[in-house]
């Protein structure tokens, strides 16, 4: 007696569908390339929210503050220093 097979998967159906999502791998850190003005939208959106909640909580963020000057200022000298260098 012959076995049976299952149905072949027609491409409208379930199993080549899922085949496909399972291929397409979603990762978290992509390679992305914004225009000048782009980036000048992000850091002015940054800016604001960082007004917004300076303003609203001070008390919070005073006992960091000193951290937060470090955290400021060592990436600006090395991001200038950097500049500089390819000038």
């Amino acid at each position: 007696m012959r076995e049976r097979r299952p149905p072949m998967a027609r491409s409208w159906g379930g199993h080549v569908q899922e085949d496909r999502a399972m291929r397409r791998k979603t990762t978290l850190f992509k390679s992305f390339t914004f225009a000048w003005w782009q980036l000048g939208l992000l850091k002015l959106s940054l800016l604001s929210l960082g007004i917004v909640v300076g303003a609203t909580w001070p008390g919070v963020f005073m006992g960091w503050r000193d951290l937060l000057v470090v955290l400021f200022v060592a990436p600006a000298f090395y991001l200038s220093y950097v500049w500089l260098k390819q000038l």
